[in-house]
């Protein structure tokens, strides 16, 4: 039947994505779909110099360094830092660094990444991938049930109150995805069945801590009320909306780099495998073939080589499970392009083989049927808009 993944940042205590069977998902667009959580934002330039301070009343006696000050105590909420730069454009070129912080803060670059599958022990894990304190707590990790014996469900083992309703930071509505068993403890995808020999293994297994409460859900960007945006002008709305929105644009080709490794991989080369033009990659996002792809193929790690999938050239013992990632333009400081080795050839290749192993040499006929499909679904929906 094949065993299940979750894709997980270490680092965070983070469940990117709930892969579950990875023939099911592999050779789809989902890959592509986590790219965004590793592409680096690029920063807006924007100066004071030029920037007349008339109309600021009260504030053009306040100085730059306080005004800055007031912008990074409101750097956890995005609305407010917004509402703030429109005020007016001597502000946003102040404020400006703070958004970008922000959008930094978002991604889990330079955290270590590993797709762990339920079969993977913990005795089997890439060497020195957890720190001694995640060794100890999965030393081992047990159910709900099992943890309190009082029968208490709302205290957790170290005596702490535990919220249903909320994950480890306190943010309602944080699940890792509706109908999944998380805690471990009960009839979901993920409770394992066994003797009791088998089922302590599971529940002190690294799969089993990241679908217990212990790690938390990936947030979703900041939504916006709409009925909030539409109080704004015009102008102000766009504005807001362009603000609320990370930079990516840049002359430059983007690659996916392993900053553990000093490796790195060319979209171009990745889209000149999948037979469309690169761009940024999140603007292939519906591709099949992408740098989502390359990385979740080269993090997944277990100690089970089923993965529901015909390939069979390792896929569970990923060489670089528990790595750290960005995906950032192709840009070297003078000297530093010797430090980097292009493995584009290589990765290119591993995808490749698994497209004809689940495919047969007729692949790019299927890549091409399913996007000409999607191609004229787009054009029906514009004609029926028009």
């Amino acid at each position: 039947m094949g065993q299940s993944f979750v894709l997980v940042s270490l680092d965070r205590r983070t469940v990117l994505k709930p892969i579950g069977k990875m023939g099911e998902v592999f050779c789809t667009w989902e890959p592509q779909g986590i790219v965004q959580h590793f592409m680096t934002p690029l920063p807006v330039v924007r100066s004071t110099r030029h920037v007349a301070d008339a109309g600021l009343g009260i504030l053009r006696k306040v100085p730059v360094e306080i005004i800055d000050c007031i912008f990074h105590e409101l750097s956890d909420d995005i609305v407010s830092i917004i509402c703030f730069c429109l005020a007016h454009k001597f502000l946003l070129a102040i404020g400006q660094t703070t958004i970008d912080a922000y959008h930094r803060a978002k991604t889990f670059v330079g955290t270590r990444i590993i797709c762990v599958g339920d079969g993977a022990e913990t005795r089997d894990l890439p060497a020195n991938l957890l720190t001694e304190g995640e060794l100890e707590e999965l030393s081992p990790v047990r159910p709900a049930q099992q943890r309190n014996p009082s029968g208490d469900d709302n205290n957790n083992s170290d005596g702490s109150k535990a919220d249903d309703a909320r994950n480890v930071n306190g943010d309602e509505n944080d699940t890792v995805d509706e109908g999944d068993d998380t805690n471990g403890d009960g009839d979901g995808p993920y409770n394992h069945d066994g003797d009791d020999a088998d089922a302590e293994s599971f529940q002190s297994s690294l799969f089993y801590l990241a679908y217990s409460r212990r790690y938390k859900a990936v947030k979703s960007r900041e939504n916006v009320p709409s009925n909030f945006l539409w109080t704004l002008p015009t102008h102000e709305r766009n504005s807001f909306r362009d603000m609320l929105q990370p930079n990516y644009s840049s002359p430059h080709p983007w690659a996916l780099f392993n900053l553990s490794k000093h490796e790195y991989v060319r979209a171009d080369a990745v889209a000149e495998l999948g037979g469309y033009k690169a761009s940024d990659p999140l603007s292939n996002r519906g591709e099949e073939i992408g740098l989502g792809a390359v990385l979740l193929g080269r993090v997944c790690w277990s100690s089970d080589p089923s993965i529901s999938m015909w390939y069979d050239g390792g896929l569970h013992r990923g060489v670089w499970a528990g790595d750290r990632f960005k995906i950032s333009p192709l840009v070297f400081k003078p000297g530093e392009e010797a430090q980097w080795k292009d493995v584009s050839e290589e990765a290119v290749a591993e995808l490749e083989a698994i497209w004809k192993a689940e495919f047969g040499d007729s692949w790019r006929n299927r890549i091409r049927d399913r996007r000409r499909l999607q191609d004229e679904s787009t054009t029906i929906i514009d004609l029926r808009s028009t």
